[in-house]
């Protein structure tokens, strides 16, 4: 009965979001590529890759953050097996660029089968993986039934059930969860209050273990990339000795936020700059009107509109460029965490070793907010007024803002081996015979 309900809630709510869905796909553009992959209907080009090479770990990572992390872990895993090989699924256009741009020789990318039953039967019949890895919070019941069924293993990596989710599923999905996640083989979660969660919802304690954030294990920074978009900036009019304040994957009235702070900093610091990278590129047409109104001079990096008589906005309306940008900067804000709610991700500007700002709604990244925060290596806002004190503050001490980007450099480098940790326990799983699940999961129809 409980799946039966599950079947008719899933078509009624894909009834309901289809269409805004399907909007949003045309607004970013591409959205004809692979759009029958989601229904399990492969090009012939795509179908012989598929079935070419069955036993390939099936690896899913809903969009751009997440695939950095299984990309990352396909790597580690692969340097110790090389005849390794991959499917990669994905649901954002953005995911699968940056999928298609690293993933190996061998691997195939597609996008990700919507969790109905036949649909999800079709995938995997036609790539008949060993095994399905999901990344982080992505638990689809008739994905991970069918495969423990077949008796592969499903294994979590990275897991986290975030402030907002978790309530839900404890409110309105128990029922379900304490059904599917004892087919899991196993959850490798970020913290122990994700694995508390895990265990709360129905996961057996014995199949959680708490490996640490997999996005301290990100890749390197890429030093060539920055300085080819410093001199990109210079060519375009802004001074080589710019002071940058950074805003990376910004939401809707983050922008503002930053361009006032901008515009009452610079008295301080004439050589400050602003770069604004918001988190959808196909918002830049707006929001190059909207900051233009604002009364401060844009070069617009998806046209090189702009520039010329010292500009003092670069807009990066572009995608895979947010890591090289953050290279430029001397002060980052962290978007998703003043006018909207989730976060975006701390560890990036991290790893180049600048100082951190966020506002106060990181709660899609909380573990790593609070290591962040244990170390004095994060700074939290309250709202807009306090982001313009902090960055002036900046401002005025070099030392401190240099202090705080080495702490938090120090705390991605001891935070670091989750990769590692991870691909150790994913060997030993896809290596036994046989998937544990459940006792007795219902047949999927």
């Amino acid at each position: 009965m409980l799946w039966a309900l599950y079947q008719v809630l899933l078509a009624i709510g894909f009834v309901a979001l289809a269409p805004g869905h399907l909007v949003r796909m045309i607004r970013r553009g591409g959205w004809r590529v692979g759009f029958g992959e989601r229904f399990a209907r492969y090009d012939p080009n795509v179908q012989r890759e598929l079935t070419a090479s069955p036993g390939r770990v099936w690896m899913h990572a809903v969009s751009v953050g997440e695939m950095h992390v299984v990309l990352n872990v396909m790597a580690e895993w692969r340097r110790r097996e090389p005849e390794r090989r991959f499917v990669i699924s994905t649901t954002t256009p953005t995911g699968r660029a940056v999928g298609t741009r690293r993933m190996a020789e061998g691997d195939s990318i597609v996008y990700s089968p919507l969790d109905f039953p036949l649909v999800i039967r079709h995938a995997m019949d036609t790539a008949r993986p060993s095994a399905l890895v999901l990344c982080e919070s992505e638990l689809w019941p008739n994905w991970i039934r069918a495969v423990s069924w077949a008796g592969r293993p499903v294994v979590v990596i990275n897991g986290r059930l975030s402030d907002r989710s978790f309530p839900r599923y404890r409110r309105w999905a128990r029922p379900m969860t304490r059904q599917v996640l004892p087919m899991l083989r196993l959850v490798c979660a970020q913290s122990e209050e994700d694995r508390r969660r895990f265990v709360e919802l129905g996961m057996p304690p014995d199949r959680v273990q708490v490996v640490g954030s997999a996005k301290y294990d990100a890749a390197p920074p890429e030093f060539a990339a920055a300085e080819a978009i410093r001199r990109d900036l210079a060519a375009a009019g802004f001074p080589g000795d710019a002071v940058w304040l950074v805003g990376g994957s910004t939401w809707p009235g983050e922008e503002t936020a930053l361009v006032r702070t901008y515009l009452a900093c610079r008295t301080r610091e004439p050589r400050l700059r602003l770069a604004l990278v918001p988190r959808h590129a196909e918002r830049g047409t707006a929001l190059a009107a909207q900051i233009g109104r604002m009364g401060v001079r844009l070069y617009r990096r998806s046209t090189a509109a702009g520039g010329g008589n010292d500009p003092h906005v670069a807009l990066f309306d572009t995608t895979g460029e947010l890591s090289a940008v953050y290279g430029l900067a001397d002060i980052v804000f962290v978007g998703k965490s003043l006018t909207a709610r989730g976060g975006q991700n701390p560890i990036e500007p991290a790893l180049w070793g600048r100082p951190i700002l966020c506002g106060p709604h990181m709660e899609n990244f909380r573990a790593v907010v609070q290591d962040f925060r244990e170390r004095d290596a994060i700074r939290v806002v309250a709202d807009a007024a306090e982001l313009t004190r902090a960055v002036d503050e900046w401002l005025a001490d070099s030392s401190a803002r240099e202090a705080a980007g080495w702490r938090a450099l120090q705390v991605t480098r001891e935070k670091a081996g989750a990769i590692r940790r991870t691909v150790d326990a994913l060997q030993r799983i896809v290596a036994e015979p046989r998937a544990i699940v459940s006792e007795a999961p219902a047949s999927p129809t």
